[in-house]
Formats: C-alpha cells, structure tokens, sequence
C-alpha cells in the first residue's frame, strides 16, 4: 500500500485522532498563552495536511503571509495526499513532507523548523493540533470547530464556520495575525504547461471528465454511470474527444466507462483514458480542455484555480460551502433542501440520493453555454461566483 492509501482514511490514524481529544484539553490547559510581536517574524509555517482541493483553496492565504512579510522565511508543512500539489503552489520557500503516520518524527520535523509562527490550516484533527502544539514555534493559530475540541492548544483561535466558503474560513486564519487577503486560489502561469500530453489528447479539441470522488463515503458523491455517458455521447457529437482523468486507482474503472461508451456507439468511442497521469499533467490535461466537468473533488478545485472552465456537481456537497472557485467556475446542485448538507466531510445521512437527482440535459445546458462562449443565463453560476 503506498503512503498516500494508507494516510487517506487509514482506521488506526482516525482512532488516534479520536483518543488525542483529552490529549489536546489536558495540554491546554497546562500551556500559557502568549502575545505576538509581528513586526518582523523569521519563519512561519504554515501546516496543512488536508487533500488536494482544501490545499489548493489555502493557498491564497500563503500568498497572502508572503506579501505581507516578504522577508520571512515560509515553510509548508503537508501530508502524502497534498505535498505535490503543495510544491506546484509555488508559494512557500520550503515544502516539507511530513510523516504524519509517525507522529513523533513528525513533531521533531517541525521543532527543527525554529518557527516563529505556525498556522494550522487543519480544520477537525485533533493530530494536527498535537502537532502545532508540540512544535517549537512562539505563536500558535488554528481553528476552534464545533464538536471537535482541538482549539486548546493554540495561542489564537479562530472559529471555523459552516456557514461560509472554506476559502473564507482559510483566510480568517490569516487575518487573525492582522493580514488583510486579497488572493484568489491560483497556480502559477507555468503549471501544466511544460507537460508532454500524448498525441491522441493534442490531436483535436476535448472535454475532460472527472467521475470520481475522494474521502469518506466517497460513493455518495458519485454522479451515475449511466449519466456521464449520455452526457459524454452528446458532447461527443459535437467533435471534441472526451478524457476521462482520475488517480492511478481509477483508471480500471475509467476503462470499464470506456467500453460502455464503445459498446453504445458501436466502436467508434472518442473517449481517452487519462487516469494515473502525474499531478502536473493532469493539470495540462485540464488546462488544455475546452470545458472540465467533475464531481465534487480535488480535481474540481484544480481547474478553477487554473481559470479554466469548469463545471462542479453537488449532491451532499454544498456549493456555498465548498464550490469551484474561478471565474470560469460554475456550481450545479442538486435540488432538494435535503442536500447539500456536508461541512467538515463526514456528516452523511443514513441515505442518500441527491446525486441521481442532477439531470443531464441541465448540465449539458450550461456545457453548451461554455463552449458556445456565452452567459449560461441560469442561477448556478452565482453559486460561487459571489464569493471573495
């Protein structure tokens, strides 16, 4: 099992994150708060160990701690699941892989770092703030979540609302050390750029597709098979080449939709298996396509970072609190008050349907619109569109 797979949803992590929680209050108690100097801070880290589209949506606060204090230094501290994409940021002077699975050489990683201020982005594992806590750094800020109780150990809390965009939730992290934040979640101009696609990708215009979620219960926020084929078949129609992208671990099942397409259009499928590329060419492969759709997940935040056109679909997700940011970013949610209702990533119902409740026709609407380069004219465009 690779390091990722077995930090992604790994049983006996979320167990100790669980039996940390007298951990966190017993050393918060015990700690003295302190007052920071920020008149010229040395190092500050930043420690995040969150998957790729949290990572992506924090990375607007980095550059908003590395305007304001261009002379420190800026350390990343991130996970198996988020470093690369950590280090395409292009933000921070250092990106550091920590071993979260080791807690204590993790936390002799960042007593090394010497830091003056550490920010953690982490909003529920009570590791995280462990981790933050037994660091060397002066000062100390994280968030304050409702049921976790992991805030203790902190110099500064800030608390973490479900009742705004997580990019907002980010940036009151650092605003709470007198930043103001005015970045939007970007990459470099040269990310996914200097890849070499395959001939077949370059050869005529695409759409990319990204069918599959990441996380707890990722099933649920699955669109239906049956759904992106239809959709692929129309957009099929209209002579562009479909890519389907998605991990190393997807590619059998991007194969499987493969040959149901075939089989639909009688062998004459124009569909590419783009899964288990490397992170940056999947962003080439983003940035190259005339219009992404993907599922709630990191891949959705990738493209809108990248200011290309992306459409996002929302089951148990809620655009308002974790849409594609960009604007060329548009959000389509399932309708029903029942939905949408997911803040922190675990919080699912016995049941749920809202994803089959997406219609395709609605989608293709708004991928008609991108394509035709004109304003789609329907409502879920302002989903995220508002948000600064």
């Amino acid at each position: 099992m690779s390091r990722l797979a077995s930090e992604r949803g790994n049983a006996l992590l979320r167990r100790m994150d669980r039996a940390a929680i007298p951990a966190v209050w017993c050393l918060g108690k015990l700690r003295r708060r302190r007052h920071l100097d920020l008149t010229a801070p040395k190092h500050i880290g930043a420690l995040a160990n969150a998957a790729l589209g949290d990572t992506t949506l924090l990375g607007p606060g980095l550059q908003d701690l590395r305007q304001a204090f261009p002379r420190a230094r800026l350390t990343l501290f991130a996970g198996a699941s988020n470093v690369a994409v950590a280090r395409l940021l292009g933000v921070a002077d250092q990106v550091v892989d920590l071993p979260i699975l080791h807690p204590w050489l993790a936390c002799r990683t960042l007593r090394r770092a010497a830091l003056d201020v550490l920010v953690d982005f982490g909003q529920w594992p009570r590791i995280s703030a462990l981790l933050a806590h037994f660091s060397s750094a002066r000062y100390k800020v994280g968030f304050r979540t409702p049921g976790q109780y992991r805030h203790y150990v902190y110099d500064r809390w800030v608390d973490h609302s479900s009742e705004q965009h997580e990019l907002e939730n980010f940036r009151d992290l650092v605003r709470a050390l007198g930043v103001p934040t005015t970045h939007q979640p970007a990459f470099p101009a040269t990310v996914g750029r200097a890849c070499r696609l395959r001939g077949e990708i370059r050869a005529a215009p695409y759409v990319a597709l990204h069918l599959w979620p990441s996380g707890y219960r990722s099933h649920l926020k699955e669109w239906p098979i049956g759904n992106w084929l239809e959709l692929g078949r129309k957009l099929a129609a209209t002579g562009l080449r479909v890519v389907l992208t998605g991990a190393p671990s997807d590619r059998d099942r991007n194969g499987v939709v493969i040959a149901l397409a075939a089989k639909q259009e009688r062998g004459g499928s124009a569909w590419i298996n783009g899964a288990g590329c490397a992170l940056e060419e999947t962003l080439a492969i983003l940035r190259g396509a005339r219009l992404t759709v993907s599922v709630n997940t990191g891949v959705m935040h990738l493209a809108a970072a990248l200011d290309v056109p992306v459409i996002g679909l929302h089951g148990p997700t809620s655009a308002r609190r974790w849409g594609p940011i960009g604007r060329r970013a548009v959000a389509v949610s399932a309708p029903g008050a029942d939905c949408g209702y997911l803040n922190l990533g675990f919080e699912y119902p016995a049941r749920c349907d809202c994803m089959s409740r997406i219609a395709v026709d609605r989608v293709l609407d708004h991928c008609r619109a991108i394509l035709d380069e004109r304003p789609t004219g329907l409502p879920e465009r302002s989903a995220t569109m508002s948000v600064n």
